[in-house]
């Protein structure tokens, strides 16, 4: 699927997942994968995101989604319904990532004189 089609998608959502495995490589190297949650972040969503250590801390500092076990369906399920009930603490979750990412963005904006 394009990112075009992708982004059609992104934006209706209310709640997106990030829900890597805990094997080696997304344990010692989250990497790529965090392009999804700077997207998810940039469009004001709230995250759920797997429970790895390096993802965990930065999340939960920005207060921008909840850390799930990623191999137990039915926690995963209890707070995709959690965040659906409630509307007002999803909301403020997204917020903060968007706010995190333009307050990062204008900080390198900044440095580089633009």
């Amino acid at each position: 699927m394009a990112w075009e089609e992708v982004n059609k998608y992104l934006v209706i959502a209310d709640i997106d997942l990030i829900l890597l495995q805990p094997v080696r490589v997304y344990i010692y190297y989250t990497g790529e994968n965090l392009i999804k949650l700077f997207e998810y972040m940039s469009i004001g969503l709230s995250i759920i995101f797997c429970d790895l250590p390096s993802l965990k801390k930065y999340v939960l500092k920005i207060r921008c989604g909840i850390p799930v076990d990623p191999t137990v369906s039915k926690k995963i399920a209890k707070t995709i319904d959690y965040l659906y009930e409630n509307v007002n603490k999803r909301e403020r979750m997204g917020e903060k990532g968007k706010e995190s990412i333009l307050k990062s963005i204008t900080g390198i904006l900044k440095r580089i004189n633009c």
